[in-house]
């Protein structure tokens, strides 16, 4: 299975099922017609055959005044009647394809991703409603949906997959990142979960661990970096958080306005702000400074309770090379208040720095490294 002891699957050829032909719509007809009229009835409004929107079990109840565990019992009955003569329709092919890809997934695959795939394959796909394929894939016996768990999102895994082995792979992951509190690679990730022996000697494979990690929608990832979604710096949602974004993007102070213009060019999540709304979360919360003529800094930043002489020192430091006079004073002056006499005063007296030819400075703890 999907343990990395296992190799029955690990190096096979996966052959490929030809679904191309299949007239998915006529073959549905086809097999509906060994239901009854209510069962018809109950499983177009479900799987929205009538190309309608899907009906869930309270609408149903009241359209047809039958108790909403009723309604269960009659689509329960549709599919399982369903599923004992799938295997001699059209869409056996159908559900075969589906589970090669699913296999080519490593047990586990996004809905979306799965009849998407399965569309991309057939002739006919114009014409093929999504609700037609997930029909099939219903009362395919071997594979199996989640209709349960809300941090997940729609996917399809083979029978012998374990729902509570999904949660423990998740559980740690999420685990993981909520203590290390910063992006983590794949392969750290992988690594970690396979190194704490989840399983009692059975150890996941990788793919297995990231096809469950693709599942959860507390996390996003990309290019192979993975994160939480909670996390104001990623999916930043009050106002202060995005300020606080676009402050620590800017590392220099910045007006109030300019502040709430950049919000909203940047579209954090498409919705608009004021002027005042960005001006009042500014205010509001201690994390922010005011410096001067309406223009706002972080307070945990670590210049804005330094000296003079300690900012001058971080900058060429940063610049990492000697920097003209009219430079430095230029830097200071953006993220601090100062007189340009008293820059200029302590790059003549203070020892920290030592004149590198005319009016470039540099520190003396660089010229010492």
């Amino acid at each position: 299975m999907y343990w990395i002891y296992t190799n029955l699957f690990l190096n096979m050829n996966l052959q490929i099922t030809k679904i191309s032909n299949i007239n998915v719509k006529n073959s549905i007809e086809d097999l509906i017609m060994v239901l009854n009229e209510k069962e018809k009835n109950v499983l177009t409004k479900r799987f929205s055959l009538d190309s309608q929107q899907k009906e869930t079990l309270e609408k149903i109840w009241w359209r047809f005044w039958i108790t909403r565990e009723r309604v269960r019992q009659i689509e329960n009955n549709a599919l399982n009647k369903l599923k004992r003569v799938v295997k001699s329709s059209n869409l056996a092919l159908l559900n075969k394809r589906a589970e090669e890809i699913i296999l080519n997934e490593w047990w586990i695959i996004l809905e979306d991703k799965l009849i998407s795939s399965l569309l991309f394959e057939l002739k006919d796909k114009e014409e093929i409603d999504w609700s037609l394929i997930k029909l099939s894939l219903n009362i395919n016996t071997d594979i199996a949906t989640n209709n349960r768990w809300s941090v997940l999102k729609k996917f399809w895994k083979f029978q012998e997959v374990k729902n509570e082995d999904i949660d423990r792979i998740n559980n740690a992951w999420y685990k993981i990142l909520k203590d290390k509190w910063n992006v983590i690679s794949s392969d750290e990730i992988t690594s970690d979960i396979i190194s704490m022996n989840l399983f009692h000697n059975k150890k996941p494979t990788a793919k297995f661990i990231l096809s469950c990690l693709s599942l959860d929608e507390r996390i996003s990832e990309q290019n192979w970096d993975f994160w939480l979604m909670e996390w104001w710096f990623i999916n930043p949602k009050s106002i202060k958080d995005k300020a606080r974004i676009i402050l620590e993007e800017a590392w220099k102070p910045m007006h109030f306005i300019d502040i709430a213009n950049k919000i909203a060019n940047v579209g954090f999540n498409k919705k608009s702000v004021t002027n005042q709304a960005v001006h009042n979360e500014l205010i509001r919360y201690k994390e922010f400074v005011l410096m001067w003529k309406w223009l706002y800094w972080l307070s945990d930043w670590w210049m804005i309770s330094w000296s003079i002489s300690d900012v001058i020192e971080a900058l060429i430091d940063k610049h990492w090379e000697p920097m003209k006079k009219r430079d430095i004073i230029d830097a200071v002056l953006k993220i601090r208040e100062a007189k340009v006499w008293t820059i200029s005063l302590n790059l003549q007296k203070n020892p920290k720095f030592v004149r590198f030819w005319r009016a470039v400075y540099w520190t003396k703890k660089m010229l010492e490294d």
